[in-house]
C-alpha cells in the first residue's frame, strides 16, 4: 500500500508510526520500480517533517542531521522513531537500487506465467541473445530454443517450478544475430498467487556463454592430453595430496590387469608390493617439495605377480601454494632388469645372478628348505692362445659355442653362468658332487668334438672343470664364499694336472 503526502498530514502523531509500518511492511519490492516508490513516499515523508519542524530556515539538509535536529528539539518519541526508521530505510533502499541497477546490467531478468508467456524481460536480453524481436505476450515455449534439451531437462523444470520449488541449471540457447549458441545459467523463482496457486515465475540468467567455451577448450584440451597419454606405452597417473589415485592411462590398465574402474580413489598403496610400500611411505614427505623425484619400485599386478618399474613423480603446486596434483610417469623395467641378468656374448645369466642364486641357496639349505647343492667352475683351456692365434672375433665365437652348450643343461635344477673372461659356473640344486662330476663328464667328452671355424680350420677346443658341494649338517664352517673357492681350489687341481679334466674335492 503506497503512502501519501496527504495521508501524513491527515494523521495526529499517534498514527505516525502505524502509517510508515505500513510503507515499511508493504511497499518494499524486489523490482527496481518498487523500491524506487518507496524512496518517494520516504522522501514525501521527509518534507512533511522539515516542514513540520521548520527546518528549512536552519538549512538542515543531511538526513542525519534531520534525525539529530527532531531528536533534540522534539519531545514526541514517536517522531524520533519515524525519523530514525525513514534515515535506515532509505540507506537500505539505495542499497537495494544499486544491486538491482547491477542485476539488471548483468543479468537477463524474465517474468512468466504458469503458461509460459512471458509478461517481463529486460533489455541485456538481446545483448546476451542478440534477439531484437518484442518478447513480450509471446510464449517461451514456442520460441525454438527448446530442442536444445531434451523433453526430460524441460519436464523436470516445470514440474520443480509449479510445485513451488526454486529451479536451477544452465540453459543453451541459439544466438539470433549470429550463427552459435548462448548458455545462461538460470534461477527461476515461483510467485505464490493470491488464489493459493505457484501462477508467476521470475528467472533470473546469468551469460555463462564465455564459461562454457572454456570448459569446451579445457575438456578439448583434457581429451588431447589423454590421448598423447593413452599412446604411449609408458604407465601413467595422477595422484591427490592423500596419495589417492585420480587418474591413469590405458597402459596402466593394461599392464596390471585392473579395469579404470577399479582403480580410481584407491591408494597407491594398494597397487606396491611390501618392499616398494615401505619405500614409499618413507618418501612420502617428499611430496611436499617441488623436485623432481625417481623411485625403483614394483607394482603389484591383479594376478599377483609383480612389474618392475622405475617411477618418477612431480607435484603440482596453484597460485596458492596448496597441492593440486602429483603426476607420475612409470617405465617397465622388466626387459632391463631381465637383460641386466643376462651376459650380452654368450646370452646366459651373468656373474650378479650367480652370486644372488648362491646366496639363496645357501640359506635355503640353512632353512631346512633345500638338502644340497653342488658347483661346478668350468675354464675353456689355452683360451688366450685361441685369442692371440685367431683373433678376438674367434675367441668370441668359442665362448657363444661354451654358452649355448652349456645352457643345454639348464632346467629347474640346474643353473648356468658366465663368471667371467672364459669362466663359466653352474649351480645344481639337490645335486650331490658326483652326479654333477657324471653330467659335466659327459658335458667335456661334447666340447672336445666341438669345432669352431675360422676360415678353413676347424679350430677345437676342451674345458677344465672343478666341482665342490654343500648340504645340510656338513660341520665344515661353510660360507658362499668359501663354496665358491673350494669350487675354484679344485679347478686349479685340474688345469695344473692336465687340464681337459673334472676334478672334485676328493680328487685331489
Amino acid at each position: 500500500m503506497g503512502l501519501q503526502l496527504g495521508d501524513i498530514e491527515k494523521y495526529s502523531r499517534g498514527q505516525y508510526l502505524e502509517a510508515f509500518d505500513m510503507v515499511k511492511d508493504g511497499t518494499l519490492y524486489s523490482k527496481e520500480k518498487k523500491v524506487r516508490e518507496e524512496i518517494r513516499e520516504i522522501a514525501l515523508g521527509i518534507r512533511f517533517f522539515r516542514r513540520k519542524y521548520s527546518m528549512q530556515t536552519q538549512n538542515i539538509l543531511d538526513m542525519q542531521q534531520m534525525v539529530d535536529y527532531v531528536t533534540e528539539t522534539s519531545t514526541d518519541i514517536t517522531d524520533v522513531k519515524i525519523m530514525s526508521w525513514m534515515q535506515k530505510q532509505l540507506s537500505y533502499c539505495g542499497e537495494e537500487l544499486k544491486i538491482l541497477k547491477a542485476l539488471n546490467n548483468t543479468a537477463v531478468v524474465q517474468r512468466v506465467n504458469k503458461d509460459g508467456v512471458i509478461l517481463h524481460i529486460n533489455d541485456i536480453y538481446e545483448k546476451v541473445s542478440g534477439d531484437t524481436r518484442n518478447l513480450l505476450g509471446k510464449n517461451i515455449k514456442e520460441l525454438g530454443g527448446g530442442k536444445y534439451h531434451p523433453p526430460e531437462f524441460w519436464k523436470d523444470m516445470w514440474d520443480t517450478i509449479l510445485s513451488g520449488q526454486v529451479w536451477q541449471g544452465v540453459i543453451k540457447s541459439p544466438r539470433m544475430d549470429i550463427d552459435g549458441f548462448y548458455y545462461v545459467h538460470t534461477t527461476i523463482t515461483p510467485i505464490l498467487g493470491k488464489n493459493g496457486e505457484y501462477d508467476t515465475f521470475i528467472a533470473v540468467k546469468f551469460d555463462v556463454t564465455a564459461l562454457k567455451e572454456l570448459e569446451k577448450d579445457m575438456a578439448d584440451s583434457r581429451n588431447r592430453l589423454h590421448k598423447i597419454l593413452n599412446s604411449t606405452s609408458q604407465l601413467f597417473w595422477v595422484i591427490n595430496e592423500k596419495l589417492e589415485i585420480q587418474d591413469i592411462n590405458d597402459s596402466f590398465c593394461t599392464m596390471v590387469g585392473y579395469d579404470k574402474d577399479e582403480i580410481i580413489g584407491r591408494s597407491i598403496y594398494d597397487f606396491f608390493d611390501t618392499e616398494s610400500r615401505k619405500v614409499m611411505e618413507r618418501q612420502a614427505g617428499m611430496i611436499k617439495t617441488t623436485e623432481h623425484r625417481t623411485y625403483d619400485v614394483s607394482l603389484k599386478k591383479k594376478n599377483g605377480t609383480l612389474l618392475p618399474i622405475k617411477l618418477q613423480a612431480t607435484t603440482i603446486w596453484n597460485d596458492h601454494g596448496e597441492i593440486t596434483d602429483i603426476i607420475a610417469f612409470m617405465v617397465d623395467v622388466s626387459d632391463l632388469i631381465e637383460a641386466s641378468k643376462k651376459d650380452a656374448l654368450t646370452g646366459i645369466s651373468n656373474r650378479r645372478c650367480f652370486d644372488n642364486e648362491l646366496k639363496e641357496c645357501y640359506a635355503l639349505i640353512n632353512q631346512g628348505d633345500l638338502k644340497e647343492i653342488s658347483l661346478a667352475m668350468i675354464d675353456i683351456d689355452h683360451f688366450k692362445n685361441i685369442n692371440d692365434t685367431y683373433g678376438h672375433a674367434i675367441g668370441d665365437d668359442v665362448l657363444g659355442k661354451m654358452g649355448s652348450l652349456l645352457n643345454t643343461l639348464s632346467n629347474e635344477k640346474m643353473s648356468v653362468f658366465r663368471y667371467g673372461g672364459e669362466e663359466f659356473v653352474l649351480i645344481g640344486r639337490d645335486i650331490d658332487t658326483d652326479t654333477m662330476k657324471n653330467i659335466l663328464e659327459k658335458f667335456r667328452m661334447e666340447i672336445e668334438k666341438t669345432n669352431t671355424v675360422s676360415g678353413k680350420e676347424n679350430i677345437k677346443f676342451t674345458i677344465s672343470v672343478g666341482v665342490a658341494g654343500y648340504k645340510a649338517g656338513d660341520t665344515y664352517n661353510y660360507t658362499p664364499e668359501k663354496i665358491s673357492k673350494l669350487a675354484d681350489t679344485c679347478l686349479y687341481f685340474a688345469k695344473h694336472n692336465g687340464r681337459n679334466r673334472v676334478i672334485t674335492r676328493r680328487d685331489i
